[in-house]
């Protein structure tokens, strides 16, 4: 039996969705076509129909930097320019602050750029006998890659030097590589012998681990962010762009550096960047994450920089906002992508710290998180980092105030 052929359809694309795929309207449904630019005329076919939308695919694919681009997944916006990359995630994070929020916000958001390409500090592979890629999108297939135009070039290298291992010998499954100011850290999981990983893999990392066990005396990477010297372990959380990471973390400081002089909590600290970066304008800084590794390093880094007014819990942060004494007058936080759970939000309207400062790496729990602050906040700054060039994500940093509430006698 012959498979029915698709029927082709013209379009013109009208806009962007919050994925930076193109929308085009037909007959009444709103079709989300992938990899498209806005104003073009587009020739596309039906991939999934729903009731009241579709997604298509386009025939004619336009052709980008990465051969990889169209099966890989990983990036979204490639085939945009960088300023039209910028422009598409500023009108992005507009969109969902005046759709999603109330709040009364005048002022233009600005992006700040990074470089658009090899910025990545670190990725997992997925491996099966000689091929090593990504997962394609929704599935378990393997995409080889030839290069890859978000990984910084050292951590190019060290893969290239895999791919060549993997043509004399088959059994690794995963790797992890990172690298912060050339050092690397190298992960790998597999079924061959240490003695075979050691031997070809140790001359060519600073940090080498095979199924979670050291292979090197050395188990940490240490960075320096502006004066300050971190340590980073292989599972730790770090931000994954290094210029990104610094415009996230400066903004941040900047807005630190206008509200008074006080206690803050920092939860979701991770390794304790921020809370070691706010110290110098606080009297005290409570930095608190659930990962005990996480803490460790923190600590580390802490007496490594001699800052003595910042103290660090290994603590799920519902149980420390519960069970502390103390009074915040800011309030840092830096969840994961699914933002806060709405315990926290209500523990955090409960201790009513003067500020909330918010770092978020999705801006619809954002919208949803600031929408819950609204009746005692007002939005007073905000900014997107485009910490994920090619890509629809990004960061932003919110900082809210405390309205005045008024006295009568």
């Amino acid at each position: 039996m012959e498979r029915k052929e698709k029927t082709k359809r013209m379009g013109e694309v009208i806009g962007y969705d919050h994925f930076g795929r193109g929308i085009i309207k037909q007959e009444g449904k709103v079709v989300f076509v992938p990899h498209v630019k806005k104003g073009d005329t587009v020739s596309y076919i039906m991939v999934k129909e729903k009731k009241h939308y579709a997604i298509g695919r386009t025939i004619f694919e336009e052709k980008t930097l990465c051969p990889s681009y169209q099966e890989c997944g990983g990036c979204q916006i490639l085939h945009l320019s960088y300023p039209e990359q910028l422009a598409f995630k500023q009108e992005k994070v507009k969109n969902i602050l005046e759709h999603y929020t109330k709040y009364s916000y005048e002022k233009e958001i600005p992006i700040l750029k990074t470089e658009p390409f090899f910025y990545r500090n670190k990725v997992i592979l997925h491996i099966k006998g000689k091929e090593i890629g990504f997962y394609q999108e929704e599935t378990n297939k393997i995409v080889p890659f030839s290069t890859c135009l978000l990984l910084k070039k050292k951590m190019l290298e060290v893969i290239a030097s895999i791919r060549f291992f993997l043509q004399k010998e088959q059994g690794l499954t995963e790797a992890m590589i990172r690298v912060l100011e050339d050092q690397v850290l190298l992960s790998l999981k597999g079924t061959l012998s240490k003695k075979k990983i050691s031997s070809f893999f140790l001359p060519l990392c600073d940090i080498l681990f095979y199924n979670e066990e050291a292979l090197t005396k050395k188990t940490q990477l240490e960075v320096k962010i502006f004066d300050t010297l971190f340590v980073v372990s292989k599972d730790s959380f770090f931000q994954v762009n290094d210029l990104g990471l610094k415009k996230i973390y400066q903004t941040v400081i900047d807005f630190v550096k206008d509200t008074k002089r006080g206690i803050a909590f920092d939860l979701y600290c991770g390794t304790g960047t921020l809370s070691l970066l706010i110290a110098p304008y606080e009297k005290e800084v409570y930095g608190v994450e659930l990962s005990k590794e996480a803490i460790r390093n923190a600590n580390v880094s802490k007496k490594r920089n001699n800052i003595e007014n910042v103290s660090f819990f290994a603590q799920d942060t519902g149980v420390f906002l519960s069970q502390n004494k103390k009074t915040p007058d800011l309030i840092l936080v830096d969840p994961p992508r699914a933002g806060l759970s709405k315990k926290v939000r209500q523990q955090m309207k409960e201790c009513s710290p003067k500020y909330i400062l918010y770092v978020s790496c999705d801006p619809l729990t954002l919208a949803r998180d600031l929408e819950e602050f609204r009746e005692s906040y007002q939005l007073e700054n905000m900014v997107a980092i485009d910490e994920f060039p090619n890509t629809y994500h990004m960061e932003c940093v919110a900082l809210l105030m405390r309205k005045v509430t008024k006295r009568f006698h």
